[in-house]
């Protein structure tokens, strides 16, 4: 017992010399617990006082997130306690890749992002690949004047500038990762470096000082980083192949969650005319993450990439907020459809303007669904003739 006495006090001498608020001579003589859990409490206020807001926290508060009004996307960041809705969207002070193969949408899926978040917060956008293209960036509805692109020499000043930056910007997007050469792979301590120079893993290095450094800043400041990354495929024995991304294990370390975006060679089917030409659909698949659901698919547009209100639609059916309308006989009308919760019927190229009209309610409804409806399969009565907003 004496052992144990002199453990607690030299404990309570520590937090005094931390905090310099707690006399050893009262902390000594707290004995219950509701006077032990006040002293922790006063314990915690002072280390946060002195060392920052947040250096030390309790309870159990939910990852603030901020939606990003694309369906497909939100679907997969979903929290759920006790089966209720706590937050979806992309985490604030945390970080998320998108990676896949070229053409897939990555960058104009953050477009599509960007272009929600940008009244919300401050954008900057990393063009690392120099690819940015401020045309298309705008009819994915970015306002690319007012967004700030920085195109970095080097991956050590991108990477200093995002720190410098932490607290300044509530978004920054980094496309792509690994894309741009280090400092070191340009020139040794002595100005010299040739092709032949192996600088293998550099990058990756570099990345995962940048983690390290950067996290507890960009965390505290609940700044969003999306980090856009690539393929590389790798052969075992010569037998056999399997895609990773480039960047070093730190990336799956640090990053809250990883997504795979994947180019389907089929379309979706059934998209009616609404002034887009589908191109092809894209899955994305969590790699990474604690929520339930695993994927979803949505449809790339030829003049536009991604668009908010046809995923919508698209997933609204997924779910069976939207049904095929079947007539007397119990058989399904092809081409005919209907809320899962009405009897009226349309064509699915006229519930755009209604699914337009309902877009907040119907994007909350379906966020809070954890699992698709079941099907209604009751008979509904098709009418032959269908009025204007149907046509």
């Amino acid at each position: 017992m004496a052992n144990v006495s002199k453990v607690l006090k030299q404990d309570l001498e520590n937090i005094d010399k931390m905090t310099d608020k707690i006399a050893i001579e009262e902390v000594e003589q707290i004995t219950d617990q509701e006077l032990k859990t006040k002293a922790l409490k006063k314990a915690i206020a002072s280390v946060n006082r002195k060392h920052g807001k947040g250096t030390i926290t309790t309870g159990i508060p939910p990852v603030s997130r901020t939606p990003t009004g694309l369906a497909a996307f939100d679907l997969l960041t979903r929290q759920f306690v006790d089966g209720e809705l706590v937050s979806y969207g992309l985490a604030k002070g945390q970080y998320t890749m998108i990676w896949g193969k070229n053409d897939v949408g990555k960058t104009c899926l953050t477009f599509q992002i960007m272009s929600k978040l940008q009244d919300e917060m401050g954008i900057l956008f990393t063009d690392a690949e120099y690819k940015y293209d401020p045309i298309w960036a705008m009819q994915n509805g970015v306002d690319a004047e007012n967004t700030p692109v920085l195109k970095p020499d080097n991956l050590e000043e991108y990477l200093n500038i995002l720190i410098d930056m932490a607290g300044s910007t509530g978004m920054n997007v980094i496309d792509s990762a690994v894309s741009v050469a280090s400092d070191g792979e340009m020139a040794d301590k002595k100005g010299n470096r040739d092709m032949n120079d192996n600088t293998i893993a550099l990058n990756a290095r570099k990345m995962s000082q940048f983690f390290r450094v950067a996290t507890a800043r960009l965390s505290k400041a609940g700044t969003i980083t999306l980090i856009l990354n690539q393929v590389r495929t790798a052969g075992i024995g010569g037998y056999a192949t399997y895609e990773d991304y480039p960047g070093g294990q730190a990336l799956k370390f640090y990053c809250a969650s990883i997504i795979k975006a994947i180019r389907s060679k089929t379309t979706a089917k059934e998209i009616p005319e609404y002034g887009l030409t589908p191109s092809h659909d894209v899955t994305l698949k969590v790699n990474k993450g604690i929520n339930e659901t695993k994927s979803t698919t949505t449809t790339f547009f030829v003049e536009s990439g991604f668009d908010p209100l046809a995923d919508l639609i698209i997933q609204l059916r997924e779910y069976n907020f939207i049904v095929e309308a079947k007539n007397e006989e119990g058989k399904k009308k092809v081409g005919y459809y209907k809320f899962h919760d009405s009897d009226e019927t349309y064509r699915l190229s006229a519930m755009y303007p209604i699914v337009e009209e309902r877009f907040d309610e119907l994007y909350r409804r379906l966020m809070e669904t954890e699992e698709p409806m079941e099907e209604i399969n009751e008979p509904q009565d098709i009418q032959e003739e269908i009025d204007g907003i149907n046509e």
